[in-house]
C-alpha cells in the first residue's frame, strides 16, 4: 500500500511523464494506491459498498440519453 501526494495525483490526471506518475499508474492497477485527504477539515462522507458501481451507471444512462450533469452554473 503507498500513499499519493497531491502533486503526483495532478500530474497523473493530467497524463504527465515521469517516475512518480509510473509507479501510480502501476500501483492503481494494482489496487495498492491510498489517497490522503487534501485537507483534514473536510468532511468525510461515508460511502455504502457498490456506490461507485452505482454512480457509473447511472452516467452511463444520462450519456445515452445524449444528456450531462452541470456542476456548476455560474451567472
Amino acid at each position: 500500500m503507498i500513499a499519493v501526494d497531491t502533486r503526483s495525483s495532478v500530474a497523473f490526471l493530467q497524463g504527465d511523464a515521469g517516475e512518480d506518475v509510473e509507479l501510480l499508474d502501476r500501483a492503481l492497477q494494482d489496487r495498492q494506491v491510498l489517497m490522503a485527504p487534501a485537507l483534514l477539515e473536510l468532511p468525510f462522507i461515508a460511502v455504502r459498498l457498490g456506490h461507485w458501481q452505482r454512480a457509473g451507471q447511472v452516467r452511463a444512462r444520462v450519456l445515452a440519453k445524449r444528456r450531462k450533469a452541470l456542476l456548476y452554473r455560474g451567472k
